[in-house]
């Protein structure tokens, strides 16, 4: 084989090897995307149920405060906080100091498969 010929056999081996690594990455990509999915609809599922146990214990039993718990799935282990503080129906998002009839129950789950934690918010009522 002459010089030219050579050059093409390693231009040709040079991108057969780009397209490689390019399909490589886009592979290892979607899989870290469907286990941090996967991890989501998990930490999504634990912060519904502690919501709803909250919820059910009604608005007395609702300590204020912050509790953390660890939670063992199969699939990995999450950190869950819960948070309750009292807050005013006309700023729900803000934490006030004293007793009002509304309280906000904010609960957590973090995961080292995440790339942030899930929380999701509820206001209890006073009956």
């Amino acid at each position: 084989m002459n010089t030219g010929q050579m050059l093409l056999v390693v231009a040709g081996m040079m991108l057969l090897s780009t397209i490689a690594l390019s399909v490589n990455s886009t592979l290892l990509q979607s899989d870290q995307v469907a286990i941090e999915a996967q991890a989501g609809m998990v930490a999504i599922a634990l912060c519904k149920d502690r919501l709803e146990e909250a919820l059910a214990a009604g608005f007395d039993s609702v300590a204020i405060g912050v509790s953390a718990a660890a939670e063992t799935t199969s699939f990995a282990v999450y950190a869950c906080t819960t948070q309750v503080d009292y807050v005013t129906a006309a700023s729900p998002d803000q934490a006030v100091a004293g007793p009002t009839p509304l309280k906000r129950v904010q609960v957590s789950a973090a995961s080292p498969y995440l790339s942030g934690a899930v929380t999701l918010n509820a206001i209890v009522g006073e009956r």
